[in-house]
């Protein structure tokens, strides 16, 4: 009798320690978003609050207070306001009457001059994005596809400039069609141009695209929605990873649009077809490496020169595709349109008018001839049609990419 209450007695303890544990852990997790939820938000006063329809609240701050100005590396660092040089493709816009329709915002900030737009944020939109900064950069890749994720739950297909040489690349550019997904718990999907340069454990890349979330509640960013989205990595992934504007760094220039618009109209399967241009590129006379979105070419901002010391002088690699990061139940999300690619442009998501820029900031599609690699880490749930260069002026090189994902079958 005195043995089982004994056990009883140390099971009781054990199990109130264990609770404890979990308790105390769970409080140091919850100090630690808060601390960065903390330094989401300026210093500085914020000029003007605006609410929209969706539960989007978007704070207008000084562009020349900024909370990316906070940054160690930025302390001496001035806002460029605009780019001191344009690729010359930039201002060339295509007025073919086509299929496709460039896409646009749902709601723009309308942020007074001098100042620029940043979303706020909740706590379980903190952690997602947390998990995703960990997560993305291992799903981007230089290497194979057997070491680009630890997870075999997430999965990527992309297209990646191949090499025989040292190559220099100064951007990349190409359009996307834009869908909504019907995401599952702690899911994010995206489709992305990245550019990267440096040894694997001191990687300095950067990433920008249309992403999906579901964070914990369908809230504040995490609805299910396509939106603008932008990441940086100076050290593989290993300890930095920054999504949108979840550390300090990307500097923000425009007034209405930033990291984290919701993209409207989107694209319906076998319907009507909307489109987005990103671009990234190098501004050669500050080293300044800018995104640009929209046929309109919206200068949405850029990576200043002191965040990516290998990406100083130029990118060695370019790509692009999509990540697809499963959430907590193991499922891989949908990617592209969620649809097999099957030849049909209106039903799979698709990039098109696929370019990499040389110095001098001109810009050049990949031949037929170019060795190009084709990235699908898992055939099962995505898949990637390359179409390469076509004779159309619009279409130019392009590839359909995408699928439903899943559960089992896709690891």
């Amino acid at each position: 009798m005195i043995t089982a209450l004994f056990i009883l007695s140390f099971c009781l303890r054990s199990y109130g320690y264990t609770t404890l544990q979990t308790a105390n852990n769970q409080k140091e997790k919850d100090l630690e978003i808060q601390s960065q939820l903390q330094n989401l938000y300026p210093r500085s006063p914020i000029i003007k609050t605006i609410q929209i329809d969706n539960g989007d609240i978007i704070d207008c701050v000084d562009i020349n207070r900024q909370p990316s100005l906070d940054h160690p590396l930025l302390k001496n660092h001035k806002v460029q306001r605009i780019p001191s040089v344009f690729p010359p493709e930039i201002m060339k816009r295509n007025h073919m009457k086509t299929e496709s329709e460039s896409a646009g915002f749902s709601t723009t900030a309308n942020c007074p001059y001098g100042t620029v737009p940043i979303y706020r944020t909740k706590k379980d939109l903190v952690e997602k994005a947390k998990n995703v900064s960990s997560q993305m950069f291992r799903n981007v890749g230089r290497h194979s596809p057997n070491t680009l994720s630890t997870n075999p739950d997430d999965h990527q297909v992309f297209l990646r400039k191949n090499k025989t040489k040292t190559f220099r690349y100064y951007g990349a550019v190409a359009s996307i069609s834009v869908y909504d997904l019907n995401l599952k718990q702690d899911q994010s999907s995206s489709a992305n141009i990245w550019v990267e340069s440096g040894p694997p454990d001191l990687v300095s890349v950067l990433i920008a695209g249309l992403m999906v979330m579901l964070a914990v509640s369908p809230s504040i960013n995490g609805d299910s929605t396509a939106r603008l989205f932008v990441y940086w990595s100076v050290d593989g992934g290993q300890k930095t990873g920054c999504y949108n504007l979840h550390c300090k760094g990307f500097i923000q220039v425009h007034p209405r649009i930033a990291p984290g618009s919701r993209i409207w109209p989107v694209s319906t399967i076998g319907g009507q077809t909307y489109e987005m241009k990103i671009l990234i590129y190098r501004d050669p006379m500050t080293g300044n490496w800018w995104f640009v979105a929209r046929e309109q070419n919206d200068m949405i901002g850029y990576w200043p020169k002191e965040l990516v010391p290998y990406l100083g002088k130029a990118a060695t690699d370019v790509a692009w595709g999509g990540i697809a990061l499963a959430g907590n139940d193991g499922n891989s999300p949908p990617m592209g349109s969620g649809e097999y690619p099957d030849g049909f442009y209106d039903r799979a998501a698709y990039f098109r008018d696929i370019r990499y820029l040389k110095k001098g900031l001109k810009q050049v599609s990949p031949t037929n001839e170019d060795v190009v690699d084709e990235i699908v880490d898992v055939s099962k749930c995505y898949g990637l049609q390359n179409d390469k260069l076509t004779r159309s002026d619009f279409w130019g090189y392009r590839f359909a990419f995408g699928g439903p994902g899943g559960g089992s079958r896709c690891r």
